[in-house]
Parts: structure tokens; C-alpha cells; sequence
């Protein structure tokens, strides 16, 4: 999975090749919970 900045926007991208533009910003990282948290 990858999250990439594209301008105001984020491009997430998953391991099957689907992708998703959400209008976010990253707001914090959990790695232990191995999750991140946007906000937008």
C-alpha cells in the first residue's frame, strides 16, 4: 500500500492495484497499530 501527496489531495494505492484520491491530510502516525490517521 502506498499514500502519496498529489497538490491538496492524498493518493492512496492498495496491494491490488485500486487506487482512491481523498481530499486529506495526514494527521498522525500509529506505528505499533500500524495505522495512520488523516484528517480533511
Amino acid at each position: 500500500d502506498t499514500i502519496e501527496p498529489d497538490g491538496d489531495n492524498l493518493l492512496i494505492c492498495n496491494i491490488f492495484g485500486e487506487q482512491k484520491v481523498v481530499k486529506a491530510s495526514i494527521h498522525s502516525l500509529s506505528l505499533v497499530d500500524h495505522k495512520i490517521y488523516l484528517k480533511g
